[in-house]
C-alpha cells in the first residue's frame, strides 16, 4: 500500500503542514489532545516499519515501546505531556518487526489561536548507530579494565586463581554463557580443565583436540569449531565459539575458549583481546613456575638471576605495550566522551598508572640487584632540590585535607652534598610519598638541616605509626606491616627497600623513629661537601608550539601496534604533520618521497627488520644524516636506553609515556 503523506483535513493546520515538510527527514508523527496518532510520515514508516493505517488512531507509546524500555524514561514523558510540554528524550523503541531501535525524540504541544492544547508533534531521529558505537566504546573499555586487571593479579596471585580470573574477565568482557581454560597434561594429548563458567560437570580428562579449538572470528560458527566447543562444555549447545591457545612463544600451557548457545558475531577486536588475556594468563603461569623453580634451587644463584631477567624482560615488554594504549586510549576518552563516561576514562587511566607504578618498582629493584645502577654523583643543594620537588605532592595533600610543609633550618642554605640527582628525587617521592599515605589527618612536615659533616632531611609526619617490632624488616623487600587480607594500604612493598639502597650507594644512612597511631619520622644524611659554585638553575624545556604559531613540522612514526600506532597518531596530530608506518619496509618507501623533521622508531616491529635494522637503512637515505630518530619502546631494563643510544638513536622513551614529556622531548630535539 503506498504511504500517503499528505495530512487529513482539518484538524491539521497549514502551519503544521509547514513545520512536517520542514523536518521531514526524520520521523514525524502528530497526535490528537489525547495523544492518538492522527498522521505520520514516511520517515516514521521507514524507521519503524509501521504505515499510517496501523498506527493511526493509537498512542505512540503503546505499539513502540518495549520490555527493555526504561521505565524512568517513560515516568519523565507521561509527566511532561501531563502538564502539556514538549520535551526531548533519547528512548529505546521497537520496530514493527520486534528489533530494538534507539531513537532520539523531540516532542511539543500544538496550541490553538486561544492557547488550548490540540495535539502533540513528535520528530523523531534514528541514533541507533551512535548507541551501538557508544556500546562498542564501553565495552572497549571494560576490555581494558580487565586486562589492567588481570595483568596486576599476574605479579602476585596464585596460578589457580589467576586462572578463574581469565576465565570470568573473557566471558563478561565478551558476553560469553560459556567459558574455560584447559589445561594441556605433561605429554600434551590430553587436557583438564583447570577453571570454567556456565559449564557442567566435564570429565577430568579428556583428548586435547586438534586445530579446531582455535577458532577466529571467521570461524566462529563453523561446523567443527562448534562440535570442538560443545565437546569441551560438556555437551552444551554452543552457536558461537572463540578459542586461543595459551602460551608464552616457547611453551604452549592450554586453551582458552569461549561460547554461547546463540549465534553472535565476533570481530578482530574481541580475538585480540582475548589473545591479550592468553598472554597475561600465560605470563601469570609462567611467573609461577619461575617462583617455584626459585624456591627448589636457592642454592643455584647464577641460574635465579637469569630466570629472573627473563621473566622481568618478559613482562616488561608484554605489559608496556598493552598499557600504552590503555593509559594513553583512557587519557583521551576522559577529554572527549561524555561526562556519565569520564569516571570510567579516570579509572582506566588510574589502573593503568597504578600498574606502571609497580612495574617501575620491580624494575628499579632489579636494577639494584644486578648492580646496574650507574650513579652520576654532582654537588647538590639539597634544600633547592626538596623545595622543587614538594609541590608535586601538594594536589595529594590537598586531596587528604593533610598539611604539607618545608622547614629549613639552621644550615641548611649552605648544605651540599654529592648525590646523584635522579635517585634522590627517588627517595624523596618515597619517603614524601609514603607518608601522605599512612597519613589521614594533621600533617606530613619536611625537615632539612646541616652541621659541620652532614645534610639531613627529616620526613615526619602524624600518621599511623607503627609496631617497634616491625621496624627491623622495614627496609625488607615486599614486606608490608598489614598484608594478605588484613591490608590496609596499597602499595607493592618495594619502595623502602629501594630507597635505602640509593641512600646507602650515596654514602648515606637511613634511620627511622615510629611509635603506633601517633606517627613516623624518617632520617636520611649524607656527608657535607664545600659548597663551590652556585647552583645552576634548572634549563627551561622547549614547549611544543601550535601550528597556529610556526610551519608545522613533519614526523614520521614508525609503529607496528595499531592501537599504539592510533593513539600517537591522534595525539600528535594538533601539534605535527604526523604520517605512520606499520614497518621497516614501508618507513623507507615513506622517507624516499620526503624528508621528515623527525623519526620516532619502535624496537620490535614485527618479523621484518627492527627499529635499529630500519634506522641503519633511513640514514643512508639522502637527507637523513642528520635528521634526529627517537627510540619509542617497550623495552625498559637495565642497559636498554644505552643500547639504542649506541646503535645511532638521539634519544630515548619508554612505553608507556607521558604524553607531555614526549612533547616535551620531540619540541627539544626539534629546536636544536
Amino acid at each position: 500500500m503506498q504511504q500517503d503523506d499528505r495530512a487529513p483535513d482539518s484538524p491539521i493546520s497549514a502551519s503544521r503542514l509547514a513545520l512536517v515538510a520542514s523536518r521531514t527527514i526524520n520521523g514525524v508523527i502528530i497526535t490528537d489532545a489525547a495523544r492518538r496518532i492522527e498522521w505520520a510520515n514516511e520517515g516514521f514508516t521507514r524507521i519503524t516499519g509501521y504505515t499510517l493505517d496501523e498506527v493511526k488512531g493509537k498512542v505512540p507509546g503503546h505499539i513502540l515501546q518495549g520490555p527493555d524500555t526504561n521505565e524512568e524514561t517513560r515516568r519523565f514523558m507521561r509527566e511532561r505531556l501531563s502538564r502539556n510540554e514538549g520535551f526531548e528524550v533519547e528512548v529505546l523503541n521497537y520496530r514493527k518487526t520486534g528489533e530494538p531501535f534507539w531513537v532520539r525524540v523531540e516532542v511539543q504541544p500544538l496550541l490553538d489561536e486561544k492557547g488550548v492544547v490540540t495535539g502533540y508533534m513528535g520528530i523523531e531521529t534514528d541514533i541507533t548507530d551512535r548507541k551501538l558505537a557508544e556500546y562498542e566504546l564501553q565495552r572497549r573499555a571494560y576490555q581494558q579494565v580487565a586486562i589492567s586487571r588481570l595483568s596486576q593479579k599476574a605479579l602476585t596471585a596464585e596460578v589457580p586463581a589467576l586462572m578463574a580470573f581469565a576465565v570470568e574477565a573473557a566471558a563478561d568482557a565478551l558476553d560469553a554463557a560459556h567459558a574455560g581454560f584447559f589445561s594441556f597434561t605433561a605429554d600434551g594429548k590430553k587436557i583438564r580443565l583447570e577453571a570454567g563458567k556456565g559449564l557442567p560437570d566435564v570429565p577430568a580428562v579428556m583428548d586435547r583436540p586438534g586445530d579446531e579449538a582455535f577458532a577466529s572470528p571467521q570461524d566462529a560458527h563453523n561446523e567443527a569449531v562448534l562440535m570442538v566447543a560443545s565437546r569441551l562444555f560438556g555437551g552444551l549447545t554452543v552457536k558461537s565459539s572463540l578459542g586461543v591457545l595459551v602460551s608464552d612463544g616457547e611453551k604452549p600451557y592450554g586453551i582458552l575458549v569461549v561460547g554461547t548457545p546463540e549465534e553472535k558475531t565476533y570481530s578482530a577486536d574481541d580475538l585480540s583481546f582475548l589473545q591479550s588475556i592468553a598472554h597475561v594468563l600465560a605470563a601469570g603461569i609462567q611467573r609461577s613456575a619461575i617462583q617455584e623453580q626459585l624456591v627448589a634451587e636457592r642454592d643455584r644463584a647464577e641460574e635465579i638471576a637469569r630466570l629472573k631477567s627473563e621473566f622481568l624482560a618478559n613482562m616488561s615488554h608484554e605489559i608496556r605495550t598493552p598499557l600504552t594504549g590503555i593509559i594513553g586510549f583512557a587519557s583521551v576518552l576522559a577529554s572527549e566522551v561524555p561526562e556519565p563516561h569520564r569516571e570510567f576514562a579516570a579509572l582506566i587511566e588510574q589502573g593503568g598508572h597504578r600498574l606502571l607504578e609497580v612495574l617501575n618498582s620491580v624494575l628499579d629493584l632489579a636494577k639494584l640487584d644486578a648492580h646496574q645502577v650507574e650513579l652520576d654523583l654532582q654537588r647538590l643543594h639539597v634544600a633547592s632540590v626538596v623545595r622543587e620537588i614538594l609541590p608535586l605532592f601538594r594536589p595529594l595533600a590537598e586531596q587528604k585535607k593533610i598539611t604539607l610543609s618545608l622547614e629549613e633550618e639552621e644550615g641548611s642554605e649552605t648544605g651540599y652534598a654529592l648525590l646523584d640527582r635522579g635517585a634522590f628525587v627517588r627517595i624523596l617521592q618515597n619517603l614524601v610519598g609514603n607518608a601522605l599515605k599512612f597519613t589521614n589527618k594533621g600533617r606530613v612536615t619536611v625537615e632539612v638541616w646541616a652541621d659541620e659533616q652532614r645534610v639531613n632531611v627529616n620526613v615526619r609526619d602524624t600518621g599511623i605509626g607503627m609496631d617497634q617490632s616491625f621496624i627491623p624488616h622495614l627496609f625488607e623487600e615486599f614486606k608490608q606491616e598489614s598484608s594478605g587480607v588484613t591490608k590496609t594500604q596499597e602499595g607493592s612493598g618495594l619502595g623502602l627497600s629501594i630507597t635505602r639502597r640509593l641512600v646507602d650507594l650515596m654514602n648515606g644512612t637511613i634511620r627511622v623513629e615510629s611509635k603506633k597511631g601517633e606517627g613516623s619520622t624518617f632520617m636520611v644524611s649524607f656527608p657535607r661537601v664545600e659548597q663551590g659554585a652556585a647552583p645552576e638553575q634548572p634549563a627551561s624545556n622547549p614547549q611544543p608550539q601550535s601550528a597556529t604559531y610556526m610551519n608545522r613540522a613533519s614526523v614520521l612514526l614508525v609503529e607496528d601496534n595499531p592501537d599504539t600506532r592510533f593513539l600517537m597518531q591522534h595525539l600528535l596530530q594538533d601539534v605535527y604533520d604526523v604520517e605512520a608506518a606499520a614497518d621497516g619496509a614501508e618507513a623507507q618507501a615513506l622517507a624516499r618521497k620526503r624528508i621528515y623533521d623527525l623519526v620516532l622508531m619502535d624496537i620490535d616491529l614485527g618479523g621484518g627488520p627492527d627499529g635499529i635494522a630500519t634506522l641503519e637503512s633511513l640514514r643512508r637515505i639522502p637527507g637523513y644524516e642528520a635528521v634526529p630518530f627517537i627510540a619509542l619502546t617497550a623495552y625498559a631494563l637495565p642497559g636498554d636506553r644505552e643500547r639504542f643510544i649506541r646503535a645511532g638513536f638521539d634519544n630515548y622513551l619508554s612505553k608507556p609515556f607521558d604524553i607531555e614529556e614526549l612533547l616535551q622531548l620531540t619540541a627539544g630535539l626539534l629546536a636544536s
